[in-house]
Order: C-alpha cells, then sequence, then structure tokens
C-alpha cells in the first residue's frame, strides 16, 4: 500500500508562517499611544452662552483643558470625549475642540469644516423641540423640553507634525431656542476625555483612498 503524506516540508512551513506573517502585519491597526485619560464623573459643566464665531473667541465654557507634549512619532491626535448631556427648554447640546501648538500660538478647531447646525464649529449632539406637555421629556423637573442624561460620545481626528507641546479646550454651548421659549441651558455630566496619538497613513482621511473607498 502507497501511503502518501499530506505534511507539507520544512520550507512549505517556512513559507506558510511567513505569509501569515506577512497578512497579520497588513492587517493589524497601527498603534496609538495614550497621552491623556481623566474624568470628571462626578462634576457638571454648565453654559447658558451661545458659540461664537472664531477658534479664537468660542463662546460657551471650557469644560476640560489639557497641555501636553506630544513626540514627533505621531501625526495624529484622537480627541474622545465620553459624557451625559442634559438640556432644558429644548435646548440644543453643542461641543466643540480646539487645539493650540505652542509652536505657533494660534488657537483652530479640530474639526475645520464643522457640522451639526451651530455656529463656528460647534458639532450638535443633542436636540429636541421645545414643545408641550407629554409630548416631551420633562424628566428633569425643568418643564417642558427638559430631557436629561442623554448619552453623548464625541471624537475629533487632528492631524499634527512633529515634536510640539499642544493646548486641548473642549467646550460646550447650547443653542439658541424660540422667542419666549426660556433660557437656553446645557449641561454635561459623568465625563471621561481620552487623547491618543498615532501614526497613521492619510492623516484623518486627507489622501487616504481607503477613506472613501468601500470594502
Amino acid at each position: 500500500m502507497k501511503i502518501i503524506s499530506r505534511i507539507p516540508g520544512i520550507g512549505s512551513i517556512v513559507a506558510i508562517l511567513g505569509l501569515m506573517a506577512i497578512a497579520t502585519s497588513l492587517q493589524a491597526g497601527k498603534p496609538w499611544h495614550s497621552v491623556v485619560a481623566d474624568s470628571d464623573f462626578v462634576g457638571e459643566c454648565v453654559s447658558a452662552a451661545l458659540a461664537g464665531p472664531s477658534a479664537a473667541v468660542p463662546g460657551g465654557v471650557s469644560c476640560f483643558g489639557t497641555t501636553q507634549f506630544v513626540p514627533g512619532s505621531g501625526n495624529v491626535l484622537r480627541v474622545t470625549w465620553s459624557t451625559a448631556g442634559d438640556s432644558h427648554d429644548g435646548a440644543r447640546v453643542r461641543v466643540a475642540c480646539r487645539i493650540r501648538p505652542a509652536s505657533t500660538g494660534v488657537w483652530s478647531w479640530c474639526n475645520p469644516t464643522g457640522s451639526g447646525a451651530a455656529p463656528g464649529d460647534y458639532i450638535t449632539k443633542n436636540k429636541v423641540p421645545a414643545g408641550t406637555g407629554a409630548t416631551n421629556c420633562n424628566d428633569g423637573g425643568g418643564g417642558d423640553g427638559d430631557c436629561h442624561d442623554n448619552s453623548i460620545e464625541t471624537t475629533w481626528c487632528v492631524p499634527i507634525a512633529g515634536d510640539d507641546v499642544y493646548d486641548i479646550d473642549l467646550r460646550l454651548a447650547p443653542g439658541a431656542l424660540p422667542p419666549g421659549a426660556g433660557t437656553p441651558i446645557a449641561f454635561v455630566e459623568a465625563s471621561y476625555f481620552f487623547v491618543d496619538s498615532s501614526k497613521i497613513d492619510g492623516q484623518c482621511g486627507a489622501g487616504d483612498a481607503s477613506a472613501t473607498t468601500p470594502f
């Protein structure tokens, strides 16, 4: 009886292991390095001011600020704000991120295109109508449109270059209300803040075909 071996030779095994290693390295994500991991879990950040028009004069209030050195081995910062938001009288909960490199001393928005029907580069994360009676929240004792404890998480991708020290400022501002609807007030509480750096292709999608090409 002729026995056919199905066990690959040593050379074949080495080749297979080599291909597996290459495939794994191609599939593996670029490492992220923690710069900041902080929390304000019991504190509350409150804003009754409207957002301003520029990064230099942003309006609202600062809920978190930090100054950190980031080595030139990274070309991107990932800034994440995870929190719970409250809005009174139907106000919008809006958040913004600013960054200032020590090398320039100039503030800029973390997301330079903006979104969410807000001035400047605030992003609207929660919006409820200022209706009446049972058609609305009133779950915090603050009247119609008083909606509490809504989960909010926002991540900004910020291109950076070279060794530098960065000021990072996360801000809160409510949206304007219809006439007679009350004072626009927004709150956030139980917040966590994370800043990570990495060396990635495309720097937040710029020039990276994978950012727009479907799988």
